[in-house]
């Protein structure tokens, strides 16, 4: 295996006349779905990659030591200003956003948090952070509004299955 190219967020590795990405943190790195009041917490990135801003669910790359449950945690009260217990989240299952050019697989946990107000002020790493019914969810994606891997996996799960 040959490294390539390496940043601070990612390697791109050639091995066998394949290239890939392998993302840093990545093996515990979460998205988090927590419902608050009936809603799904929300956030809106600026997505440099692809040129705009998402929708997303919170999410985010592990720290060193860091499980991806405690990562889930984390992530969602530096991007929400909500704050979640780690033992109240449930792991809804893993992806790999893209397996032909990814190496990585995610977790992906949801959490109830009731009827609770954010704790925590939010840093400037979302635009902005929104609630919305499930309702209002799903008509997002299917017109095209939320569009992000992570955040349509989760969903499904915590939705439909």
């Amino acid at each position: 295996m040959n490294v390539v190219y390496r940043n601070h967020w990612f390697a791109i590795v050639e091995s066998d006349g394949f290239h890939f990405m392998r993302e840093h943190n990545a093996s515990n790195g979460a998205v988090i779905l927590a419902i608050v009041n009936d809603a799904i917490v929300l956030v809106e990135q600026y997505r440099p990659a692809i040129g705009k801003h998402m929708i997303e669910l919170p999410r985010g790359y592990g720290e060193a030591g860091e499980l991806s449950i405690e990562t889930a945690a984390r992530e969602l009260r530096e991007e929400t200003g909500y704050v979640a217990d780690p033992r109240n989240l449930r792991q809804l299952g893993k992806v790999a956003p893209n397996g032909a050019v990814l190496d990585s697989e995610v977790d992906l946990y949801t959490v109830d948090l009731g009827d609770v107000e954010p704790a925590n002020t939010v840093g400037d790493e979302v635009g902005r952070v929104m609630l919305a019914s499930p309702t209002e969810v799903k008509k997002m994606i299917t017109a095209g509004g939320i569009t992000d891997s992570f955040t349509i996996a989760a969903l499904s799960l915590y939705l439909w299955c």
